[in-house]
Order: C-alpha cells, then structure tokens, then sequence
C-alpha cells in the first residue's frame, strides 16, 4: 500500500468514526501527504471541522479544503411561493 492510500485510509477512518460526518458524501484524494477535500456539507461549521479533523491525522501535510457549503433543500427552498400550511 501507498503511502497516499494509507493516508486516504486513515483518512476515512477517522471521517468514519465521528457521527458527526456520517452520510456526508465527500471524495477525497491523497497526494504527497496533501488531502483534497471535495464536496457538500451543510454549514460552513461542518466545513471547517471536516478540515479540522483531517489535519490532525499523522501523516496529513497540507488539507485542500475545496467543500461546498449547500443548504439542505427544503420545500421552501424548492418554490420561494411555497408556505407551510
């Protein structure tokens, strides 16, 4: 194994274990001990601690934290004439 795909392991592992980031759909990448960090979270606080938490991984030089921050999608959101009755 790679030391990128031991990382990338580490990685998800650590991602994995923290119920806070279950079920978010990230693709992540590891290069020359730098994470690449793509896809969507709910806040810009998600987005940040995913960041956080990466980079205190052994082995993790550099996180390139390229996450969209999208609101979840909600009726409202949909149909901005959509009231809750």
């Amino acid at each position: 194994m790679s030391e990128d795909s031991a990382l990338l392991a580490k990685v998800k592992e650590a991602l994995g274990k923290d119920e806070a980031f279950r079920g978010l759909r990230l693709h992540l990448r590891a290069v020359g001990g730098v994470v690449f960090l793509d896809g969507e979270v709910k806040s810009e606080e998600e987005r940040a601690a995913v960041e956080a938490l990466v980079r205190e991984i052994e082995g993790v030089r550099w996180v390139q934290n390229r996450l969209q921050v999208n609101a979840p999608d909600t009726p409202a959101d949909r149909d901005r004439h959509y009231h809750e009755r």
